[in-house]
């Protein structure tokens, strides 16, 4: 699964991946737009749709739950199953974001809550988390605005959530930073590297599900749901 801010190369390199080891691989990108509730989603990301922040949290884990199957039989069949974003995405985004309707007081949506939405989804068996430096970006022309996230005011609180996320530890599968910011060729060697490695580790083992309790993210949100990690990990 590959993940990470917008505009870092999770699009261009899944489908590279998936050109690579077609047709032994499944590509899913999400948000699935082509469903009625991609169609919302949609809608939403590109300001066009009304709903609220709560609303669209639990539209995307809806819209992830809607390709478990097609994933859950790719798998069994011995396919490569290739995932552009999933469960962090909306835990990242969710916590930046405030909930008046849920909580009041505008405060963020806890990151235990998040994860939680995705209880019984098929787990990774890695997450290559896709991270870009500021200069790098700027050269991309990144968060031009062309959706409702793609703005830095917006990409900056995301992208420390996915920075902490990383320090949360005890992961029940792989997780691994690339360093976007490289070449598209290095970037891409690196991937299928490392997605070789995966399949050799992980080819015999039995599909894994999200449990709500895989992590303690007890230290991740303040009364105030802002997230309280540093470099020594997640406190309160």
């Amino acid at each position: 699964m590959l993940d990470g801010l917008d505009k870092t190369g999770k699009t261009t390199n899944a489908e590279a991946l998936y050109k690579l080891y077609y047709p032994i691989a499944l590509l899913v990108k999400l948000p699935d737009r082509t469903t009625e509730i991609g169609k919302m989603i949609d809608d939403f990301l590109k300001n066009k749709g009304k709903q609220t922040e709560h609303t669209m949290r639990l539209l995307f884990a809806a819209n992830a739950s809607e390709r478990q199957q097609d994933i859950k039989t790719a798998l069994l069949e011995g396919k490569l199953v290739i995932v552009d974003r999933y469960v962090y995405s909306n835990v990242a985004y969710g916590n930046s974001r405030s909930s008046n309707i849920a909580y009041g007081s505008g405060r963020k949506f806890k990151a235990s809550w998040l994860y939680s939405l995705y209880e019984g989804f098929v787990m990774p068996d890695a997450t290559f988390h896709l991270e870009i430096n500021e200069h790098a970006a700027l050269e991309r022309g990144q968060f031009a605005g062309a959706e409702r996230y793609e703005k830095k005011e917006i990409q900056d609180p995301v992208k420390r959530n996915f920075e902490k996320i990383s320090l949360l530890g005890d992961w029940p599968h792989i997780w691994k930073d690339i360093d976007s910011s490289d070449s598209k060729e290095n970037v891409l060697a690196q991937l299928v590297t490392e997605t070789k490695a995966v399949i050799d580790r992980c080819k015999h083992e039995p599909i894994k599900y999200i449990q709500s309790d895989d992590y303690d993210f007890d230290g991740f949100d303040d009364a105030t749901g802002h997230v309280l990690c540093d470099g020594d990990g997640c406190k309160k």
